[in-house]
């Protein structure tokens, strides 16, 4: 019989993006990267060479994820407990590696049975709909999914649940379905873009605006300078940017288990990951692309910058007194860079006001006349010859409109 009575219709439930809110391959890579990034470089090959279920298990193999530490999708779970509750099969049902996903069963203890990606076959998408159509026939089910993917299962279930659609998505579950039900709803592109904003961490921008103060100080409000300063800043903030987003990446476990980072875009699963790396990459692009509108200098400033927050953010942070110099480095290199770019005015000259070359308008030992030394009698040869100065006292001079400042 293809069509059975809903109260013993199985019901499967996918794993990546539906029961989980975030991807346990995804996850899985970036814990390896984060505890031996060579061994995760020494598996990539595998995905091409040997396909995705291959690649999955030997990730699974090399980074065992635990599933208390992942971030659950509350629908999904209580839609499961009431089908269970009413006597319905419930399946996982994954393109997920096998032991990843019996190590989820077993943690949630809400299914009936596994089926997952075993190394050979990737159970996903068409793949997947063939499965279950052999498994219970075709309308003999109902399937809980996210994705695109999903399309082919949607078309074989009785009944297709849909988690937390965009307009698109839905438009293309009701056409392959004669019944939707959705769990959840998808955020608004406002919702979206605050997200986004809280992951690059853009109120941390701030801390560039430093950029600005020789250019301030040194009163260089040409046009140029300006825009060197403003180009400066951008390259600064978007590089910032993608070493937050690399930095949460890292951090998951941790920031999940923390009382107030687990309210982060990625760690709360409010956030896709398998979108991070792509903005991650441009951000990086982007303020490596901007640095080459400017002087060539500032790209290698760029680039020390780049790698001592990349640095801080991968391990100095955690060592005392270190992270405290290398805060005061970064916040140093942000003024240099201003002095580079406001036209000759050094840095010192902004914090040691009196010294170096000073803004203009200023009391400057280069402007006016050169100033008179004195020195009282006390110089004699050395035993090899050499002059040697002893008791020298220095009068320095510096005309300033009428007369002299003397010291």
């Amino acid at each position: 019989m293809d069509i059975v009575s809903a109260v013993a219709r199985p019901l499967a439930i996918d794993l990546d993006g539906t029961l989980l809110r975030t991807d346990s391959l995804v996850e899985a890579m970036l814990r390896l990267a984060a505890r031996a990034p060579f061994k995760l470089l020494a598996l990539l090959p595998a995905l091409l060479t040997a396909g995705r279920a291959a690649f999955k298990s030997r990730i699974a193999e090399a980074e065992s994820l635990q599933p208390g530490s992942l971030i659950y999708n509350d629908d999904v779970l209580a839609l499961a407990r009431a089908a269970r509750a009413a006597g319905r099969p419930v399946y996982l049902v994954t393109a997920a590696d096998a032991s990843v996903a019996d190590a989820v069963a077993a943690h949630t203890n809400v299914f009936d049975g596994v089926f997952a990606s075993d190394g050979v076959l990737n159970l996903k998408g068409r793949a997947k709909a063939h499965f279950l159509v052999e498994k219970f026939g075709a309308q003999g089910f109902d399937y809980v999914g996210d994705a695109a993917a999903d399309v082919p299962v949607w078309r074989e279930a009785r009944q297709a649940y849909v988690v937390a659609p965009n307009a698109a998505l839905l438009r293309q579950a009701r056409a392959a379905a004669a019944g939707v039900l959705t769990l959840g709803i998808a955020p608004s592109l406002t919702e979206r873009a605050r997200r986004w904003a809280k992951a690059l961490r853009v109120h941390q921008w701030a801390k560039n605006v430093l950029i600005f103060l020789p250019v301030v100080a040194g009163h260089r409000f040409d046009g140029l300078t300006l825009i060197r300063a403003a180009a400066a800043f951008a390259a600064f903030s978007l590089c910032a940017s993608s070493v937050y987003l690399l930095n949460d990446l890292l951090d998951l476990p941790h920031d999940r288990l923390h009382p107030t980072k687990r309210h982060r875009p990625f760690a709360s699963g409010a956030l896709d990951l398998t979108q991070a790396p792509a903005l991650m990459a441009v951000c990086l692009g982007g303020g490596f692309a901007i640095a080459l509108l400017l002087p060539p200098r500032f790209m290698l400033m760029l680039a020390v910058y780049y790698v001592c927050t990349l640095t801080y953010s991968l391990g100095l942070k955690r060592r005392a007194v270190w992270d405290v110099m290398m805060l005061a480095g970064l916040y140093t290199l942000r003024v240099f860079v201003g002095s580079a770019l406001a036209a000759g005015l050094q840095p010192v000259s902004v914090l040691l006001p009196g010294r170096g070359e000073a803004p203009d308008g200023a009391c400057s030992l280069r402007a006016g006349r050169p100033h008179r030394q004195t020195q009282r009698p006390g110089l004699h040869a050395g035993r090899f010859g050499h002059a040697a100065q002893h008791g020298r006292q220095q009068r320095l001079h510096v005309r300033v409109g009428a007369g002299p400042l003397r010291k």
